[in-house]
Order: C-alpha cells, then structure tokens, then sequence
C-alpha cells in the first residue's frame, strides 16, 4: 500500500515525439497514473520541439542528438534502426544486395533532408519517392509497397513479426538512435518515486 504522505501528486507536463510518445512513453505514464490516483498528466505528443522551460513541461524525451542546453539530461534508451519493406516491394524491385545497392531503390523519407543513410560504414545517398512528413505516415506509404524506409526498429516491430514488413541489409549495422529526458533544474518530477523509464 502506497503511504499517502510520500505519494506521488500533482500536475505532470510531458512532451515527446508522436512514434516514440504514443508507443513507449505512453504506455509507461499510464501504468504510473493508475498507481498514483492523484497524478494528473497533460501529454503533448508532437514532431514540433516545444521549448521546455518556456511552454512550462516538466519532462521532455527526446530521440537523437541532443543540443546543449541548461536542461539535466539522462540517457533513457538505446533504440536501433532498421531498413524495411512490404514484400510487395521486394517482389517488384527486389531486395538491395549492399549499402551501395540502396541507390537502385527508391525511399520513403519523413523529411527529405533524411536522404543519407549510415549503413555500415558508408554513407549513401537515396533517392526518395514520397516525404510524408511523420512516421505514421511513412509507415502506412511503406505498408503500401511504395518504398524503403529507415525507422526506428520498434515502430515497425509488429509489421516485422507479421510479415507485413521485411528487414532488409539485416547484416549491416546500422546507427542507434539514443532516446534522452530532459527536464529543468528547477523542477526535479517525481524525486519520491521515479517515473518509469
């Protein structure tokens, strides 16, 4: 039984990125607000980088690069990335042999800045069909056999294990994406119980 006095309460203010947000952060807040009854939580799932001290979150999880910044950071999980396909793409084009093969393929990216892709250790630039603007969307163009993509390998987990998607290059290493919380001096969430990470 959770002793009242020492219990979490309040108003906890999140922000991450929708894939990562909806899948993983999600899951693991509501878990926690069922156990803490007196928890309210305000989620904010968006692409969009809110500033977190300005628009007043108490906790941001971020994936990739983070800048410097004032903010205490901790690392919260190593997330590796997959290139994959419908196997309708791969029964139309085939699938690419090696990174430099990638150029023979056409991709589906969610911004087209996101056209070089680590692959072992080369760089290869792919040419892209469709920038669809988020990972869902990605997603569902890939579902549709119009393309690769290089995702997050957990937003594609159950595609993977239904056949829906095929990995592809399985052998060659590719970047690990490194998921981050960061939150303000000022505001140490939760310093009784730890959110769960």
């Amino acid at each position: 039984m959770v002793d009242a006095s020492t219990a979490p309460s309040g108003l906890l203010r999140v922000t991450a990125s929708i894939a990562y947000g909806q899948a993983v952060v999600a899951p693991k807040l509501l878990s926690f607000a069922q156990r803490y009854s007196d928890v309210r939580l305000d989620l904010r799932f968006s692409d969009e980088r809110p500033n977190i001290v300005g628009e007043g979150f108490d906790l941001a999880i971020r994936m990739g690069d983070i800048e410097d910044s004032d903010l205490i950071s901790r690392k919260l999980a190593d997330i590796a990335t997959v290139i994959v396909a419908a196997p309708s793409y791969v029964d139309a084009h085939g699938a690419p042999r090696n990174a430099q093969d990638l150029k023979n393929h056409v991709a589906v990216l969610v911004r087209p800045n996101l056209d070089h892709w680590n692959v072992g250790t080369e760089v290869v630039r792919v040419r892209w069909r469709i920038s669809a603007g988020s990972i869902a969307m990605t997603r569902e163009a890939v579902l549709a056999g119009l393309g690769l993509m290089r995702v997050p390998e957990f937003v594609v987990e159950r595609d993977l294990k239904s056949g829906a998607l095929v990995r592809l290059l399985p052998d060659d290493p590719l970047p690990i994406a490194h998921a981050t919380a960061l939150y303000p001096r000022s505001k140490v969430p939760f310093s009784r119980t730890k959110v769960p990470a």
